[in-house]
Protein backbone atom coordinates (compact mmCIF):
# COMPACT_ATOMS: atom_id res chain seq x y z
CA UNK A 1 0.00 0.00 0.00
CA UNK A 2 1.32 4.06 -1.23
CA UNK A 3 1.45 6.15 1.50
CA UNK A 4 0.00 8.56 -0.86
CA UNK A 5 -3.18 5.96 -0.94
CA UNK A 6 -3.43 6.38 2.72
CA UNK A 7 -3.23 10.08 2.88
CA UNK A 8 -5.55 10.94 -0.10
CA UNK A 9 -8.92 10.12 2.01
CA UNK A 10 -11.02 11.54 -0.20
CA UNK A 11 -10.07 9.30 -2.71
CA UNK A 12 -10.49 6.06 -1.01
CA UNK A 13 -13.02 3.43 -2.72
CA UNK A 14 -14.44 0.75 -0.93
CA UNK A 15 -11.87 -1.64 -2.17
CA UNK A 16 -9.15 0.19 -0.92
CA UNK A 17 -10.54 0.64 2.60
CA UNK A 18 -11.69 -3.16 2.91
CA UNK A 19 -8.30 -4.20 2.14
CA UNK A 20 -6.49 -1.72 4.06
CA UNK A 21 -9.40 -1.03 7.09
CA UNK A 22 -6.92 -0.96 10.55
CA UNK A 23 -4.61 2.00 8.47
CA UNK A 24 -7.64 3.88 7.39
CA UNK A 25 -9.51 3.52 10.60
CA UNK A 26 -6.14 4.38 12.70
CA UNK A 27 -5.98 7.15 10.17
CA UNK A 28 -9.77 8.31 10.42
CA UNK A 29 -8.88 8.34 14.42
CA UNK A 30 -6.86 11.80 13.72
CA UNK A 31 -9.12 14.74 13.86
CA UNK A 32 -7.40 16.61 11.06
CA UNK A 33 -7.96 13.66 8.55
CA UNK A 34 -11.54 13.01 9.69
CA UNK A 35 -12.27 16.73 8.64
CA UNK A 36 -11.15 16.80 5.38
CA UNK A 37 -13.78 14.02 4.74
CA UNK A 38 -16.85 16.10 3.30
CA UNK A 39 -20.04 16.71 5.40
CA UNK A 40 -22.79 16.27 3.69
CA UNK A 41 -25.17 19.33 2.46
CA UNK A 42 -28.61 18.55 0.93
CA UNK A 43 -28.14 21.59 -0.81
CA UNK A 44 -25.22 20.44 -2.85
CA UNK A 45 -26.69 16.63 -2.58
CA UNK A 46 -26.31 16.54 -6.71
CA UNK A 47 -22.58 16.98 -6.46
CA UNK A 48 -22.07 13.85 -4.60
CA UNK A 49 -21.40 10.83 -6.44
CA UNK A 50 -22.31 7.09 -5.98
CA UNK A 51 -19.84 5.61 -3.70
CA UNK A 52 -18.00 8.66 -2.65
CA UNK A 53 -17.04 8.78 1.36
CA UNK A 54 -18.83 11.23 3.16
CA UNK A 55 -19.47 12.72 6.57
CA UNK A 56 -23.03 13.21 8.47
CA UNK A 57 -23.79 14.22 11.51
CA UNK A 58 -27.11 12.85 13.08
CA UNK A 59 -29.47 10.67 15.81
CA UNK A 60 -30.13 7.14 15.51
CA UNK A 61 -34.23 7.48 15.64
CA UNK A 62 -35.05 3.36 14.29
CA UNK A 63 -33.03 0.32 14.72
CA UNK A 64 -34.15 -2.63 12.30
CA UNK A 65 -33.43 -6.02 12.47
CA UNK A 66 -30.07 -6.45 10.95
CA UNK A 67 -29.54 -7.77 7.25
CA UNK A 68 -27.37 -10.09 5.02
CA UNK A 69 -25.03 -9.21 2.17
CA UNK A 70 -22.64 -11.08 0.22
CA UNK A 71 -19.37 -11.02 1.37
CA UNK A 72 -17.80 -11.86 -1.60
CA UNK A 73 -18.62 -13.69 -5.33
CA UNK A 74 -17.02 -14.58 -8.39
CA UNK A 75 -17.75 -12.85 -11.39
CA UNK A 76 -17.26 -14.73 -14.68
CA UNK A 77 -16.45 -13.37 -17.75
CA UNK A 78 -18.74 -15.21 -20.72
CA UNK A 79 -16.10 -14.33 -23.93
CA UNK A 80 -12.98 -15.20 -21.70
CA UNK A 81 -14.09 -17.01 -19.26
CA UNK A 82 -11.86 -15.36 -16.76
CA UNK A 83 -12.90 -15.12 -13.54
CA UNK A 84 -12.54 -12.57 -10.34
CA UNK A 85 -13.48 -12.89 -6.49
CA UNK A 86 -15.22 -9.25 -5.77
CA UNK A 87 -16.20 -7.75 -2.22
CA UNK A 88 -19.93 -7.29 -1.63
CA UNK A 89 -19.09 -5.03 1.93
CA UNK A 90 -19.91 -1.54 1.80
CA UNK A 91 -22.63 -2.02 -1.19
CA UNK A 92 -25.79 -2.41 -1.96
CA UNK A 93 -25.24 -4.12 -5.51
CA UNK A 94 -22.99 -6.38 -7.29
CA UNK A 95 -20.38 -5.16 -9.28
CA UNK A 96 -21.28 -7.01 -12.75
CA UNK A 97 -20.66 -5.80 -15.79
CA UNK A 98 -22.49 -6.18 -19.21
CA UNK A 99 -20.91 -9.24 -20.41
CA UNK A 100 -20.16 -10.94 -16.95
CA UNK A 101 -21.96 -13.38 -14.73
CA UNK A 102 -21.75 -13.43 -10.74
CA UNK A 103 -21.74 -16.62 -8.66
CA UNK A 104 -21.83 -17.39 -4.71
CA UNK A 105 -20.83 -19.96 -2.56
CA UNK A 106 -23.25 -22.85 -2.22
CA UNK A 107 -25.73 -22.58 1.16
CA UNK A 108 -24.85 -19.14 1.52
CA UNK A 109 -21.48 -19.57 3.47
CA UNK A 110 -20.72 -15.85 2.61
CA UNK A 111 -23.64 -14.33 3.54
CA UNK A 112 -22.74 -11.51 6.70
CA UNK A 113 -24.73 -9.73 9.06
CA UNK A 114 -24.81 -5.82 9.05
CA UNK A 115 -27.09 -3.65 11.39
CA UNK A 116 -29.21 -1.59 9.74
CA UNK A 117 -30.19 1.78 11.46
CA UNK A 118 -32.32 5.00 10.64
CA UNK A 119 -30.72 8.25 11.04
CA UNK A 120 -32.19 11.33 10.98
CA UNK A 121 -30.38 14.96 11.79
CA UNK A 122 -29.97 15.86 14.98
CA UNK A 123 -33.67 17.19 16.53
CA UNK A 124 -34.23 20.63 17.64
CA UNK A 125 -30.86 22.23 16.76
CA UNK A 126 -30.49 25.63 16.95
CA UNK A 127 -29.81 28.31 14.50
CA UNK A 128 -26.44 29.37 15.79
CA UNK A 129 -24.86 25.60 15.58
CA UNK A 130 -26.21 24.86 11.70
CA UNK A 131 -25.06 28.01 10.60
CA UNK A 132 -21.54 27.15 12.18
CA UNK A 133 -22.02 23.57 10.37
CA UNK A 134 -22.18 25.42 7.34
CA UNK A 135 -19.37 27.58 7.33
CA UNK A 136 -17.21 24.38 7.74
CA UNK A 137 -18.76 22.54 5.00
CA UNK A 138 -16.24 21.71 2.36
CA UNK A 139 -17.80 20.97 -1.42
CA UNK A 140 -18.09 17.30 -2.23
CA UNK A 141 -14.64 16.84 -4.57
CA UNK A 142 -15.29 14.54 -7.19
CA UNK A 143 -13.81 11.70 -6.01
CA UNK A 144 -11.00 9.50 -7.73
CA UNK A 145 -10.46 5.98 -7.35
CA UNK A 146 -7.67 3.83 -6.93
CA UNK A 147 -7.05 1.54 -9.64
CA UNK A 148 -9.29 -1.42 -8.80
CA UNK A 149 -5.95 -3.63 -8.58
CA UNK A 150 -6.13 -2.48 -5.29
CA UNK A 151 -9.08 -3.50 -3.45
CA UNK A 152 -10.04 -5.95 -5.94
CA UNK A 153 -8.67 -9.89 -5.15
CA UNK A 154 -7.98 -11.50 -8.74
CA UNK A 155 -7.84 -15.03 -9.24
CA UNK A 156 -7.93 -17.58 -12.14
CA UNK A 157 -10.63 -20.59 -11.50
CA UNK A 158 -10.52 -23.93 -12.89
CA UNK A 159 -13.52 -25.07 -14.82
CA UNK A 160 -13.48 -28.12 -12.16
CA UNK A 161 -14.15 -25.44 -8.99
CA UNK A 162 -17.82 -24.93 -10.91
CA UNK A 163 -19.08 -27.66 -8.63
CA UNK A 164 -18.76 -25.09 -5.52
CA UNK A 165 -20.40 -22.65 -6.90
CA UNK A 166 -23.89 -21.60 -7.99
CA UNK A 167 -25.72 -18.25 -9.20
CA UNK A 168 -26.25 -15.95 -5.99
CA UNK A 169 -29.69 -15.45 -6.13
CA UNK A 170 -30.59 -19.09 -5.76
CA UNK A 171 -27.74 -19.23 -2.94
CA UNK A 172 -29.24 -16.43 -0.75
CA UNK A 173 -32.51 -18.01 -1.38
CA UNK A 174 -31.03 -20.73 0.88
CA UNK A 175 -29.86 -18.16 3.73
CA UNK A 176 -31.88 -14.68 4.09
CA UNK A 177 -34.13 -12.42 1.85
CA UNK A 178 -31.12 -9.46 0.95
CA UNK A 179 -31.46 -6.30 -0.54
CA UNK A 180 -28.27 -6.99 -2.48
CA UNK A 181 -28.90 -7.48 -6.44
CA UNK A 182 -26.76 -7.05 -9.91
CA UNK A 183 -25.79 -4.00 -10.93
CA UNK A 184 -27.00 -2.40 -14.40
CA UNK A 185 -29.74 -5.29 -13.84
CA UNK A 186 -33.33 -3.00 -13.90
CA UNK A 187 -36.18 -3.76 -11.21
CA UNK A 188 -39.01 -6.23 -12.51
CA UNK A 189 -42.08 -3.74 -13.91
CA UNK A 190 -43.99 -5.72 -11.34
CA UNK A 191 -42.08 -4.02 -8.52
CA UNK A 192 -41.91 -0.63 -10.11
CA UNK A 193 -45.51 -0.77 -10.01
CA UNK A 194 -46.10 -1.69 -6.59
CA UNK A 195 -43.71 1.04 -5.10
CA UNK A 196 -46.06 3.34 -2.93
CA UNK A 197 -45.28 6.76 -3.83
CA UNK A 198 -43.95 8.63 -1.48
CA UNK A 199 -41.88 12.24 -0.55
CA UNK A 200 -39.21 13.47 1.75
CA UNK A 201 -41.97 15.67 3.94
CA UNK A 202 -44.18 13.04 4.33
CA UNK A 203 -40.57 11.00 5.55
CA UNK A 204 -39.87 14.24 7.76
CA UNK A 205 -43.45 13.84 9.08
CA UNK A 206 -42.94 10.59 10.21
CA UNK A 207 -39.75 10.21 11.22
CA UNK A 208 -39.26 13.64 12.68
CA UNK A 209 -40.02 14.65 16.51
CA UNK A 210 -40.12 18.40 15.25
CA UNK A 211 -41.16 19.41 11.73
CA UNK A 212 -40.59 21.28 9.35
CA UNK A 213 -36.56 20.53 9.88
CA UNK A 214 -34.20 20.93 7.18
CA UNK A 215 -31.68 17.97 6.96
CA UNK A 216 -31.11 14.35 5.13
CA UNK A 217 -32.12 11.15 6.30
CA UNK A 218 -29.67 8.05 6.15
CA UNK A 219 -30.13 4.05 6.13
CA UNK A 220 -27.01 3.24 7.92
CA UNK A 221 -25.71 0.05 6.94
CA UNK A 222 -23.33 -1.13 9.83
CA UNK A 223 -20.70 -4.06 9.58
CA UNK A 224 -19.06 -3.45 13.01
CA UNK A 225 -21.57 -2.45 15.34
CA UNK A 226 -20.92 -1.74 19.01
CA UNK A 227 -23.94 -2.33 21.39
CA UNK A 228 -23.25 1.39 22.94
CA UNK A 229 -25.01 2.90 19.67
CA UNK A 230 -28.38 2.89 21.24
CA UNK A 231 -32.49 4.28 20.25
CA UNK A 232 -31.53 8.27 19.91
CA UNK A 233 -27.50 8.41 20.18
CA UNK A 234 -25.86 11.15 18.55
CA UNK A 235 -23.79 9.64 16.25
CA UNK A 236 -20.68 11.48 13.63
CA UNK A 237 -20.14 8.84 11.03
CA UNK A 238 -18.03 8.26 7.60
CA UNK A 239 -19.33 5.75 5.28
CA UNK A 240 -19.39 5.72 1.48
CA UNK A 241 -22.63 7.08 -0.09
CA UNK A 242 -25.18 5.01 -1.95
CA UNK A 243 -28.15 6.56 -3.37
CA UNK A 244 -28.95 4.03 -6.35
CA UNK A 245 -33.02 4.25 -6.49
CA UNK A 246 -33.34 0.63 -8.22
CA UNK A 247 -31.21 -0.97 -4.61
CA UNK A 248 -34.73 -0.83 -2.72
CA UNK A 249 -36.18 -3.46 -4.89
CA UNK A 250 -36.09 -7.30 -4.03
CA UNK A 251 -37.44 -9.09 -7.02
CA UNK A 252 -39.02 -11.78 -5.17
CA UNK A 253 -40.71 -10.28 -2.75
CA UNK A 254 -42.78 -7.25 -3.22
CA UNK A 255 -44.61 -6.85 0.14
CA UNK A 256 -41.25 -6.59 1.75
CA UNK A 257 -40.39 -3.89 -1.09
CA UNK A 258 -43.03 -2.06 0.37
CA UNK A 259 -41.47 -1.05 3.59
CA UNK A 260 -38.82 -0.11 1.63
CA UNK A 261 -37.81 3.29 0.68
CA UNK A 262 -36.29 4.43 -2.23
CA UNK A 263 -32.30 5.48 -1.99
CA UNK A 264 -33.11 8.46 -4.15
CA UNK A 265 -35.14 9.72 -1.00
CA UNK A 266 -33.64 7.78 1.60
CA UNK A 267 -29.75 7.25 0.71
CA UNK A 268 -27.91 4.45 2.34
CA UNK A 269 -24.36 4.67 4.07
CA UNK A 270 -21.88 2.17 4.32
CA UNK A 271 -20.34 2.73 7.72
CA UNK A 272 -16.48 2.60 7.79
CA UNK A 273 -16.12 4.45 11.16
CA UNK A 274 -18.94 5.25 13.57
CA UNK A 275 -18.49 7.63 16.76
CA UNK A 276 -21.34 8.00 19.56
CA UNK A 277 -21.12 12.30 20.64
CA UNK A 278 -22.06 13.10 23.82
CA UNK A 279 -22.58 16.72 23.14
CA UNK A 280 -23.05 18.74 19.04
CA UNK A 281 -21.59 22.33 20.57
CA UNK A 282 -19.43 23.32 17.22
CA UNK A 283 -17.19 25.54 19.68
CA UNK A 284 -16.28 22.55 21.96
CA UNK A 285 -14.65 19.86 18.93
CA UNK A 286 -13.33 16.90 20.42
CA UNK A 287 -10.06 16.23 19.38
CA UNK A 288 -9.32 19.19 21.82
CA UNK A 289 -12.03 18.88 24.70
CA UNK A 290 -10.28 19.37 27.69
CA UNK A 291 -8.43 22.26 26.96
CA UNK A 292 -11.41 24.07 25.23
CA UNK A 293 -13.63 22.84 28.46
CA UNK A 294 -10.67 23.69 30.46
CA UNK A 295 -10.62 27.44 29.11
CA UNK A 296 -14.49 27.62 29.35
CA UNK A 297 -14.42 26.83 32.82
CA UNK A 298 -11.47 29.39 33.11
CA UNK A 299 -14.12 31.95 31.88
CA UNK A 300 -16.95 30.57 34.31
CA UNK A 301 -17.28 33.72 36.43
CA UNK A 302 -17.30 36.11 33.40
CA UNK A 303 -20.13 34.03 32.07
CA UNK A 304 -21.84 33.47 35.20
CA UNK A 305 -21.91 37.57 35.67
CA UNK A 306 -23.32 37.55 31.37
CA UNK A 307 -26.16 35.02 32.28
CA UNK A 308 -26.88 36.93 35.01
CA UNK A 309 -27.04 39.87 33.25
CA UNK A 310 -29.34 39.02 30.68
CA UNK A 311 -31.67 36.79 32.73
CA UNK A 312 -31.91 39.36 35.68
CA UNK A 313 -34.16 41.90 33.83
CA UNK A 314 -36.12 38.84 32.13
CA UNK A 315 -37.24 37.31 35.15
CA UNK A 316 -38.27 40.44 36.34
CA UNK A 317 -35.93 41.03 38.79
CA UNK A 318 -35.76 37.35 40.58
CA UNK A 319 -32.57 36.51 41.62
CA UNK A 320 -33.61 33.51 42.81
CA UNK A 321 -35.38 32.61 39.61
CA UNK A 322 -32.11 33.19 37.85
CA UNK A 323 -29.98 30.85 40.35
CA UNK A 324 -32.46 28.32 39.76
CA UNK A 325 -32.96 28.50 35.73
CA UNK A 326 -28.59 28.52 35.50
CA UNK A 327 -28.65 25.14 37.23
CA UNK A 328 -31.41 23.76 35.34
CA UNK A 329 -29.38 25.03 32.23
CA UNK A 330 -26.73 22.98 33.41
CA UNK A 331 -28.55 19.66 35.02
CA UNK A 332 -27.90 16.14 32.88
CA UNK A 333 -28.55 12.84 34.59
CA UNK A 334 -25.59 11.15 35.49
CA UNK A 335 -26.54 8.78 37.72
CA UNK A 336 -29.65 6.17 36.83
CA UNK A 337 -30.25 3.23 39.45
CA UNK A 338 -33.49 1.15 39.62
CA UNK A 339 -36.48 4.07 39.19
CA UNK A 340 -34.10 6.67 40.20
CA UNK A 341 -32.34 8.99 38.35
CA UNK A 342 -30.13 11.82 39.80
CA UNK A 343 -29.18 14.87 37.87
CA UNK A 344 -32.27 16.03 36.08
CA UNK A 345 -34.01 19.42 37.04
CA UNK A 346 -37.39 20.31 35.52
CA UNK A 347 -38.89 23.88 36.18
CA UNK A 348 -41.91 25.53 35.97
CA UNK A 349 -41.93 29.35 36.75
CA UNK A 350 -45.42 30.81 37.66
CA UNK A 351 -46.89 33.92 37.98
CA UNK A 352 -45.31 34.74 34.39
CA UNK A 353 -46.50 38.35 33.55
CA UNK A 354 -49.01 38.85 30.93
CA UNK A 355 -47.26 40.81 28.85
CA UNK A 356 -47.85 39.60 25.00
CA UNK A 357 -45.57 36.68 23.29
CA UNK A 358 -43.27 36.64 26.95
CA UNK A 359 -42.66 33.13 26.88
CA UNK A 360 -41.61 33.11 23.24
CA UNK A 361 -39.06 35.84 23.59
CA UNK A 362 -37.89 34.58 26.45
CA UNK A 363 -37.28 31.36 24.77
CA UNK A 364 -35.56 33.68 21.62
CA UNK A 365 -32.73 34.18 24.03
CA UNK A 366 -32.43 30.88 25.10
CA UNK A 367 -31.87 29.46 21.71
CA UNK A 368 -29.11 31.85 20.80
CA UNK A 369 -27.22 29.71 23.78
CA UNK A 370 -27.85 26.61 24.11
CA UNK A 371 -27.25 23.59 21.43
CA UNK A 372 -30.65 22.26 20.87
CA UNK A 373 -33.78 23.62 22.26
CA UNK A 374 -37.43 23.41 21.37
CA UNK A 375 -40.71 25.58 22.03
CA UNK A 376 -43.39 23.92 22.13
CA UNK A 377 -47.18 26.40 22.89
CA UNK A 378 -49.36 23.76 25.73
CA UNK A 379 -52.57 24.27 23.88
CA UNK A 380 -55.71 22.12 23.12
CA UNK A 381 -55.17 22.08 19.81
CA UNK A 382 -51.23 21.29 20.20
CA UNK A 383 -52.12 18.33 23.03
CA UNK A 384 -54.65 16.63 20.15
CA UNK A 385 -52.73 16.73 17.05
CA UNK A 386 -48.69 16.62 18.19
CA UNK A 387 -48.14 13.10 19.16
CA UNK A 388 -45.88 13.08 22.06
CA UNK A 389 -44.62 9.27 22.03
CA UNK A 390 -43.06 7.16 19.04
CA UNK A 391 -45.43 4.73 17.93
CA UNK A 392 -44.58 1.50 15.90
CA UNK A 393 -46.75 1.70 12.84
CA UNK A 394 -46.39 -2.27 11.46
CA UNK A 395 -47.93 -1.20 8.41
CA UNK A 396 -44.41 -0.12 7.33
CA UNK A 397 -42.27 -1.75 9.89
CA UNK A 398 -41.03 1.87 10.69
CA UNK A 399 -41.18 3.80 13.92
CA UNK A 400 -43.39 7.34 14.20
CA UNK A 401 -41.71 9.44 15.85
CA UNK A 402 -42.67 11.57 18.86
CA UNK A 403 -41.98 14.59 20.38
CA UNK A 404 -40.51 13.30 23.13
CA UNK A 405 -37.86 11.69 20.85
CA UNK A 406 -35.31 13.81 20.91
CA UNK A 407 -31.26 13.37 21.86
CA UNK A 408 -29.61 13.61 25.78
CA UNK A 409 -29.12 17.51 26.48
CA UNK A 410 -31.96 19.00 24.65
CA UNK A 411 -34.04 21.76 26.15
CA UNK A 412 -37.84 21.70 25.53
CA UNK A 413 -40.13 24.94 26.64
CA UNK A 414 -43.22 24.75 27.34
CA UNK A 415 -45.82 27.35 27.10
CA UNK A 416 -48.89 26.87 29.50
CA UNK A 417 -50.04 30.18 29.45
CA UNK A 418 -51.31 29.29 26.19
CA UNK A 419 -53.24 26.93 27.41
CA UNK A 420 -57.47 27.44 26.73
CA UNK A 421 -60.65 25.66 27.88
CA UNK A 422 -61.22 22.93 25.68
CA UNK A 423 -61.84 19.09 25.60
CA UNK A 424 -58.62 16.92 25.50
CA UNK A 425 -59.16 14.17 23.02
CA UNK A 426 -57.49 10.35 23.43
CA UNK A 427 -53.97 11.76 22.03
CA UNK A 428 -54.37 14.79 24.23
CA UNK A 429 -55.12 12.77 26.88
CA UNK A 430 -52.05 10.07 26.12
CA UNK A 431 -49.59 13.04 25.72
CA UNK A 432 -50.54 14.62 28.92
CA UNK A 433 -50.13 11.23 30.94
CA UNK A 434 -46.78 11.10 28.96
CA UNK A 435 -45.27 14.16 29.97
CA UNK A 436 -46.34 13.35 32.82
CA UNK A 437 -44.74 9.98 33.23
CA UNK A 438 -41.27 11.12 31.96
CA UNK A 439 -41.14 14.58 34.00
CA UNK A 440 -41.06 11.87 36.71
CA UNK A 441 -39.39 9.47 35.60
CA UNK A 442 -36.89 10.86 32.64
CA UNK A 443 -38.14 8.12 30.67
CA UNK A 444 -40.47 7.39 27.80
CA UNK A 445 -42.84 4.57 27.28
CA UNK A 446 -42.63 3.87 23.32
CA UNK A 447 -45.61 2.36 22.16
CA UNK A 448 -45.48 -0.81 20.45
CA UNK A 449 -49.36 -1.27 19.84
CA UNK A 450 -48.87 -4.72 22.15
CA UNK A 451 -46.97 -3.87 24.61
CA UNK A 452 -44.99 -0.30 25.44
CA UNK A 453 -41.43 -0.56 25.84
CA UNK A 454 -39.27 2.36 27.57
CA UNK A 455 -36.32 4.68 26.69
CA UNK A 456 -33.88 6.18 28.88
CA UNK A 457 -33.76 10.42 28.25
CA UNK A 458 -32.52 12.81 29.36
CA UNK A 459 -34.12 16.57 28.18
CA UNK A 460 -34.13 19.62 30.13
CA UNK A 461 -37.75 20.96 31.14
CA UNK A 462 -38.91 24.59 31.77
CA UNK A 463 -42.59 25.01 31.76
CA UNK A 464 -44.33 28.65 31.92
CA UNK A 465 -47.47 28.86 33.62
CA UNK A 466 -49.51 31.43 34.94
CA UNK A 467 -50.47 29.67 37.93
CA UNK A 468 -48.98 26.11 39.24
CA UNK A 469 -48.73 23.97 36.06
CA UNK A 470 -50.52 20.78 35.15
CA UNK A 471 -47.33 19.17 35.33
CA UNK A 472 -45.18 18.23 38.29
CA UNK A 473 -42.05 19.50 38.28
CA UNK A 474 -38.98 18.85 40.13
CA UNK A 475 -38.71 22.57 41.13
CA UNK A 476 -41.60 25.25 41.21
CA UNK A 477 -40.69 28.36 41.35
CA UNK A 478 -43.22 31.38 41.53
CA UNK A 479 -42.02 34.51 40.50
CA UNK A 480 -41.26 37.66 42.27
CA UNK A 481 -41.81 40.55 40.10
CA UNK A 482 -39.70 43.83 41.10
CA UNK A 483 -42.06 46.30 39.78
CA UNK A 484 -39.74 48.81 38.26
CA UNK A 485 -38.20 44.76 36.45
CA UNK A 486 -41.87 44.59 34.99
CA UNK A 487 -41.97 48.90 33.30
CA UNK A 488 -38.94 47.83 31.44
CA UNK A 489 -39.42 44.11 30.38
CA UNK A 490 -39.97 44.91 26.72
CA UNK A 491 -36.72 47.03 26.35
CA UNK A 492 -34.98 44.40 28.90
CA UNK A 493 -35.42 41.75 25.89
CA UNK A 494 -34.15 44.66 23.54
CA UNK A 495 -31.31 45.31 25.26
CA UNK A 496 -30.32 41.00 25.96
CA UNK A 497 -30.40 40.61 21.76
CA UNK A 498 -28.05 43.91 21.60
CA UNK A 499 -26.18 42.34 24.45
CA UNK A 500 -25.49 38.95 22.56
CA UNK A 501 -24.20 40.24 19.50
CA UNK A 502 -21.06 40.64 21.23
CA UNK A 503 -18.80 37.51 19.96
CA UNK A 504 -16.86 37.48 22.86
CA UNK A 505 -19.88 37.02 25.04
CA UNK A 506 -22.27 34.59 23.48
CA UNK A 507 -18.76 32.46 22.81
CA UNK A 508 -17.78 32.17 26.17
CA UNK A 509 -21.21 31.06 27.45
CA UNK A 510 -21.74 28.71 25.10
CA UNK A 511 -18.72 27.16 25.71
CA UNK A 512 -19.47 27.30 29.38
CA UNK A 513 -22.48 25.90 29.33
CA UNK A 514 -21.83 22.64 27.07
CA UNK A 515 -18.33 22.41 29.03
CA UNK A 516 -19.88 22.58 32.46
CA UNK A 517 -22.98 19.70 31.62
CA UNK A 518 -20.72 17.33 31.05
CA UNK A 519 -17.83 18.08 33.95
CA UNK A 520 -17.02 15.66 36.47
CA UNK A 521 -17.78 16.51 39.89
CA UNK A 522 -16.99 14.90 43.54
CA UNK A 523 -18.04 15.36 47.24
CA UNK A 524 -14.87 15.16 49.53
CA UNK A 525 -15.23 12.76 52.70
CA UNK A 526 -15.62 15.75 54.73
CA UNK A 527 -18.16 17.63 53.55
CA UNK A 528 -20.56 14.23 52.74
CA UNK A 529 -19.53 13.98 56.63
CA UNK A 530 -21.49 17.56 56.91
CA UNK A 531 -24.05 16.75 54.40
CA UNK A 532 -25.20 13.83 56.50
CA UNK A 533 -25.15 15.77 59.97
CA UNK A 534 -27.09 18.24 58.22
CA UNK A 535 -29.90 15.96 56.67
CA UNK A 536 -29.88 14.42 60.50
CA UNK A 537 -30.96 17.95 62.06
CA UNK A 538 -33.52 18.57 58.67
CA UNK A 539 -35.29 15.37 59.96
CA UNK A 540 -35.46 16.27 63.13
CA UNK A 541 -36.71 20.00 62.78
CA UNK A 542 -39.60 18.56 59.78
CA UNK A 543 -40.54 15.12 59.95
CA UNK A 544 -41.60 15.31 56.34
CA UNK A 545 -38.09 16.20 55.46
CA UNK A 546 -38.07 12.64 53.52
CA UNK A 547 -34.36 11.04 51.42
CA UNK A 548 -35.73 12.76 48.42
CA UNK A 549 -35.42 16.85 49.02
CA UNK A 550 -31.85 15.55 50.66
CA UNK A 551 -31.23 14.40 46.85
CA UNK A 552 -32.78 17.69 45.58
CA UNK A 553 -30.00 19.91 48.09
CA UNK A 554 -27.33 17.38 46.82
CA UNK A 555 -28.53 18.35 42.80
CA UNK A 556 -28.32 21.76 43.54
CA UNK A 557 -25.09 21.96 45.38
CA UNK A 558 -23.71 20.02 42.45
CA UNK A 559 -24.89 22.48 39.65
CA UNK A 560 -23.88 25.55 41.90
CA UNK A 561 -20.61 23.74 41.64
CA UNK A 562 -20.00 23.63 38.57
CA UNK A 563 -21.73 27.14 38.27
CA UNK A 564 -18.54 28.12 39.66
CA UNK A 565 -16.37 26.85 37.53
CA UNK A 566 -15.41 23.98 40.38
CA UNK A 567 -15.76 20.53 40.50
CA UNK A 568 -15.44 19.42 44.01
CA UNK A 569 -18.44 20.60 46.54
CA UNK A 570 -17.24 22.80 49.88
CA UNK A 571 -19.22 23.34 52.97
CA UNK A 572 -19.57 26.63 51.02
CA UNK A 573 -21.04 25.79 48.47
CA UNK A 574 -23.56 23.40 50.35
CA UNK A 575 -24.93 25.77 52.51
CA UNK A 576 -26.00 28.06 49.66
CA UNK A 577 -27.40 24.98 47.89
CA UNK A 578 -29.49 24.77 51.09
CA UNK A 579 -30.22 28.28 51.60
CA UNK A 580 -31.33 28.55 47.81
CA UNK A 581 -34.05 25.67 48.10
CA UNK A 582 -35.47 26.35 51.59
CA UNK A 583 -35.93 30.19 49.99
CA UNK A 584 -37.87 28.82 47.45
CA UNK A 585 -40.18 26.30 49.55
CA UNK A 586 -40.50 29.51 51.44
CA UNK A 587 -42.53 30.75 48.55
CA UNK A 588 -45.31 27.85 47.77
Amino acid sequence: MENSALECVQSWNADFVENNLKDCLEKLSDYETWQKISLYSVTHSHQYKEGQLVRIQGMIQDMHNPEYYVSKYTVCNKTTGTKIVRSGKYRDVMRVEPGESARCAKDGKDARERQNLFCIPIPALNKWVLDIHKQNVALPEIQKEFGQSQGMKRKEMDEDDDDEEMVCEDSFKEAKKTEVRIENEAPTSSASENQSPQNLDDIKNFSFPIKNVEGQPFYLKVYEYDQSTVMNSMVEVVGFLSADPAISYVEDDIEENRMKLPASLIPRLHVVCLKNVEHCNPLLPSFNFLSAAALAFANAQAAMCDLKIIFTPLLLGDKLAVDFLICNLLSKVFVRKDVTQLGHLSLNFHEVPKMTGYVEKFYSILEQLVTKSHYFPLTIEGLNSTPFVPKKDYTCDKLRSGLLQLSQGTFLVFDETKMTVGQLLDLGTRNVMALKSFLERQEVQYDFQFYATPFQTDLSIIIFSEKKSLFECDARVPLESDPEAVKVLEASFEAAVMYLRNDEVITRIRRFLTAAQLANYEIPEIVQTIVQEDFVGMRQRDKNFTGDDLHMMLNLARLLTLSTGAQTLTAEIWKQACAMEWARRARL
